[in-house]
């Protein structure tokens, strides 16, 4: 029995020693404060854009309603259609002052440049064919005509 006892006290004295070196270890090792310092600067960010976020809403739900102008979809399409129109004329005026110094080019370039215009005028003619609209139709054959007149000058 005493035997068994002298074990047991043995046991316990090795558990209280254990627990007394963890405990020293816990309480002497340095822990850093990162952890908690980036949390509270994470808190006091959330809390800023969570405020700014309420300032929004408050202020947008304490603007006044004023409904926006509808435009009618005709008249998108027909603003659309003057710009496309802009930006085809500026293409032809360069175009025009490019066909003036056409001449000019070497044979090597005038025969690439050619080349482009059978290519762009192949595509034009397809897409002709292709096309069931009659306005579109038409606006295929123009540029068919225009890259015949190019073809004519180079």
């Amino acid at each position: 029995m005493t035997s068994r006892l002298r074990v047991l006290g043995l046991h316990a004295v090795m558990l209280c020693t254990l627990v007394a070196a963890v405990l020293a270890t816990h309480i002497a090792a340095i822990k850093p404060d990162l952890p908690l310092a980036l949390l509270d600067s994470f808190d006091q960010a959330f809390d800023l854009v969570y405020d700014a976020a309420e300032r929004k809403v408050s202020e947008l739900e304490a603007a006044p309603t004023s409904p926006l102008p509808r435009r009618d979809i005709a008249a998108i399409l027909r603003d659309l259609e003057a710009r496309i129109a802009a930006a085809c004329d500026r293409a032809s005026a360069v175009l025009d002052a490019e066909l003036a110094v056409a001449g000019s080019l070497p044979p090597e370039r005038r025969i690439s440049v050619l080349g482009c215009i059978e290519r762009h005028l192949a595509d034009a003619r397809n897409a002709a064919g292709r096309a069931s609209d009659p306005d579109v139709r038409a606006e295929y054959d123009a540029t068919c005509d225009r890259l015949r007149e190019v073809r004519r000058l180079i």
